[in-house]
C-alpha cells in the first residue's frame, strides 16, 4: 500500500497474525489522532483492515469506507483501490446477503481491470485470489483452479509468503472438492510452510480446517477431528467465534461418521443455534444437511428426510443451487434405503433436469451413478450397466478419478452378480482398475479386493483368491467402525459378512487353520461393532408416546409445504426428544482389530494344562458352521 507512515503498515501485517490485537491498537491510534490530520486516513485504513481480518464486518465497512473517502481526498489512488478490495473481502466474510454477494464478481473484475490498467499485475493477481475464494464458496472448483493457474507464476515469483500461502490453500481446497486428495495434501503442506514462515497462527488454523476436510474425504476421521480441534482452539484464542462455529459444523459431521450419534446430534443442534445467532445462513443450511447425514447413518430416516428437505429450502433461499441438488440426491439415498426405488428414480430424474439447466456436470454425473445403483438393486441389469458406464465416462471427462473408480467398482460387481455366466475378464479388469484408483478410499477399496478374489475363485485360482480375501479382510478389520456408521445401507455390511464367509470357506478347504481362527476373530469383531453402533433406540416409557407422535407428525409434513412454521416446529420438537432419549453406548475412537496371537495362546494353554487341552471355535462360512481348535 502507499503508506507514508510505516506504523500503519506494521499494524496491517500484525492483523494477518493477530487481528484482535491489531484492531485494538488501531482503534487506540484513532482516538489519539485528530480527524483533520492526514495520518487519520491511514489509521482508519489500518483499523478497517484489522476489523475485516477479525471478521467484524460492521466495523470494517464503516472504517474502510471512511478511509476510502479520506485517502481519495489526499490523492492516494492505489490506497483507495486497496481499501475497496478489503471491502470486497469483508463482504465475502459477512453472513450471506443476496444483493451484496451478487455484486462480488463484478466488483472484483473491475478492480482487476483497474490494477492491470495501472500496470500493477501483482495487485491484480492478489485480487484474483479473492475471486478464487469466491468460486470455491460457490461450489465451482474447476473455474477456481483455472483462475489459480492463470496467476500462479506472478504470485509464486513476486508475491509474499502470505500471497503464496493463500493461493496454495485455495488450490488445495478446490482439489479436495474434485477428489484429488493427494495433490490437495501436497499443496496444503506447501501452504503450511509459508504460514509457518510468517508465524501466523490464524492462517495455520485455517489450513488445519482444510486438512480436516481432506482427512474426512479420505475417511481418516480421527485425524480430521484432531485437526478441527487444533484449529478450534486457535480461533477461540483469537476471539473468532464464527470460525469456531465453522469448526463445530464439521465436528458434528465427523462425529456422525465415527458413529457417535449422541455427540453428533448434540454438537449439530448447538451449531444450528449458534449459526442462527450469528446470521450465518449458509452454515445453518450446511448444519441441516449434516444433520440429515447423521440421521441417515443412524437409520433415522424420518429425521434424515426432514433435515435434507429443510436444508434444501434454505440453500434455495440463499441461492446455492449446487448444495440444493446435493440435498435432493441425499434424499434419494434415503428413499433407496427404504426400498422406495421408483420414488427415488422419479426424484433423480427431476434433479437431473435441474442439474442440466444449471450446467452442473458433476452433479449430473453423480445423479446418473446413483440411478445405476438403484437399477442394480432392482435387478435391472441392462439399465444399471448403461447408467454406470455413462457415469464412468462423465467422471473420466471431468477428471474425477475417485468417482470414476467407484463406477468401475459397481460395474465389476454388477457383472459378477447379475449374469448367469459372468464376464470374468471384464469384471476383473474393472475391479483391478478400481482397486488402484481407490487407494486413498479404503472403505471402497476392500470391496474391489473382494471382487478380485471372487473372480479368482470362480476361475479356480484358490491361492490367489484367498490372498485377495485376506487383503480385503485386513482392511475391513481396520474399518469396522466405518462399516457400522459410514454406510447406512445394510448392503455394505452384508457384503462384509459375505467376504468373511468366502475367506473362511476357502481357508478351511485349503487347511490353513491359523488363518481360519484369525478370520473368525475379525468376523466376530465387525459383527459386534455393527451391533453396538446400530442399535434400536432405547426409548424410556415416559417418552414413548411423545416420540411416536412426533415422528409420525414429522413424516406427515415432509411432503407438505415447508415454508411455514409447522414443519420447522415439528422437526425441532422431534430432534429435542431424540436428544433426551438415551441411546446405547457410542463407539470409542477406532483402533485396528488386533491379530489373534495363536502361538502365544498355545504356549499359555500348554503351560496351564500340560495334560492336554482343546478349545473349539465355531466359524460361519455361510453354508455351514465348522469348528476349529488352536
Amino acid at each position: 500500500m502507499e503508506h507514508k507512515l510505516p506504523p500503519w503498515l506494521r499494524l496491517q501485517h500484525l492483523a494477518d497474525r493477530d487481528p484482535r490485537r491489531a484492531a485494538h491498537l488501531a482503534q487506540r491510534a484513532l482516538e489519539q489522532i485528530s480527524p483533520d490530520h492526514p495520518a487519520y486516513a491511514w489509521a482508519a485504513c489500518a483499523y478497517g483492515y484489522a476489523a475485516m481480518r477479525w471478521e467484524r464486518s460492521d466495523i470494517a465497512y464503516q472504517w474502510l469506507e471512511t478511509a476510502c473517502t479520506l485517502l481519495a481526498a489526499q490523492g492516494h489512488t492505489m490506497a483507495v483501490l486497496h481499501c475497496r478490495r478489503a471491502l470486497v473481502m469483508s463482504t465475502l466474510l459477512t453472513p450471506y446477503h443476496p444483493i451484496q454477494h451478487a455484486t462480488i464478481p463484478d466488483r472484483l473484475d473491475g478492480l482487476i481491470e483497474v490494477y492491470n490498467a495501472a500496470e500493477h499485475p501483482l495487485e491484480a493477481a492478489r485480487t484474483s485470489i479473492q475471486r478464487i475464494w469466491f468460486l470455491n464458496m460457490q461450489g465451482d472448483p474447476r473455474d477456481a483452479l483455472a483462475t489459480a493457474e492463470a496467476i500462479e507464476h506472478i504470485i509464486m515469483q513476486q508475491g509474499t509468503p502470505y500471497d503464496q500461502g493463500w493461493l496454495l490453500r485455495l488450490r488445495a481446497h478446490a482439489c479436495t472438492r474434485l477428489g484429488q486428495t493427494e495433490l490437495a495434501r501436497r499443496l496444503l503442506a506447501q501452504s503450511i510452510e509459508r504460514f509457518t514462515q510468517v508465524r501466523s497462527p490464524l492462517e495455520l488454523a485455517k489450513c488445519w480446517t482444510v486438512a480436516a476436510d481432506i482427512d474426512q474425504r479420505s475417511q481418516h476421521y480421527e485425524q480430521a477431528l484432531e485437526n478441527l480441534d487444533r484449529a478450534r482452539a486457535i480461533f477461540q484464542r483469537l476471539a473468532l467465534p464464527r470460525r469456531v462455529v465453522l469448526c463445530d459444523v464439521e465436528r458434528g459431521s465427523v462425529l456422525g461418521e465415527l458413529g457417535q450419534l449422541g455427540s453428533a446430534l448434540t454438537t449439530t443442534q448447538h451449531v444450528l443455534t449458534m449459526a442462527e445467532q450469528f446470521h450465518m445462513q449458509f452454515q445453518v443450511a450446511i448444519s441441516d444437511m449434516h444433520l440429515g447425514n447423521i440421521a441417515y447413518h443412524a437409520r433415522l430416516n424420518d429425521l434424515a428426510l426432514a433435515a435434507y428437505r429443510r436444508a434444501q429450502r434454505r440453500f434455495e433461499t440463499i441461492n446455492q443451487p449446487y448444495y440444493s441438488l446435493i440435498c435432493g440426491r441425499n434424499e434419494a439415498l434415503v428413499l433407496r434405503e427404504e426400498q422406495q426405488h421408483a420414488v427415488a428414480l422419479d426424484l433423480l430424474v427431476a434433479l437431473a433436469a435441474e442439474a442440466q439447466r444449471l450446467g452442473d456436470a458433476i452433479e449430473a454425473a453423480e445423479n446418473i451413478f446413483l440411478r445405476g445403483q438403484i437399477c442394480s438393486d432392482m435387478g435391472q441389469y441392462d439399465e444399471a450397466c448403461t447408467y454406470l458406464q455413462e457415469a464412468y465416462r462423465r467422471f473420466s471427462v471431468l477428471d474425477h478419478p475417485v468417482q470414476a473408480g467407484e463406477c468401475l467398482l459397481e460395474q465389476g460387481w454388477l457383472m459378477l452378480r447379475h449374469t448367469r455366466h459372468p464376464n470374468l475378464a471384464a469384471a476383473q479388469h474393472a475391479l483391478a482398475t478400481a482397486y488402484t484408483i481407490l487407494a486413498e478410499r479404503p472403505a471402497y477399496q476392500w470391496r474391489a479386493a473382494f471382487g478380485l478374489g471372487y473372480c479368482a475363485e470362480l476361475q479356480g485360482h484358490h491361492a490367489a483368491a484367498l490372498a485377495q480375501y485376506l487383503t480385503a479382510s485386513r482392511t475391513v478389520a481396520t474399518l469396522r467402525v466405518s462399516l457400522a456408521s459410514e454406510h447406512a445401507s445394510s448392503n455394505i455390511f452384508r457384503q462384509a459378512t459375505e467376504l468373511y464367509q468366502h475367506a473362511l470357506r476357502l481357508a478351511v478347504r485349503l487347511g490353513h487353520l491359523d488363518m481360519v481362527l484369525n478370520l473368525a476373530e475379525q468376523q466376530r469383531a465387525v459383527a459386534l461393532y455393527v451391533q453396538r453402533d446400530r442399535p434400536a433406540l432405547h426409548i424410556p416409557p415416559h417418552l414413548q408416546a411423545t416420540y411416536e407422535q412426533q415422528r409420525t407428525h414429522l413424516r406427515s409434513l415432509i411432503g407438505a409445504d415447508r415454508t411455514g412454521t409447522a414443519f420447522a416446529d415439528a422437526l425441532t420438537a422431534y430432534l429435542d426428544t431424540l436428544l433426551r432419549v438415551r441411546h446405547s453406548a457410542t463407539l470409542d475412537v477406532a483402533q485396528p482389530a488386533p491379530q489373534l496371537a495363536i502361538a502365544a495362546l498355545r504356549a499359555r494353554l500348554s503351560t496351564a494344562h500340560p495334560e492336554g487341552w482343546m478349545v473349539l471355535t465355531y466359524v460361519d462360512t455361510g453354508d455351514r458352521y465348522p469348528a476349529a481348535t488352536p
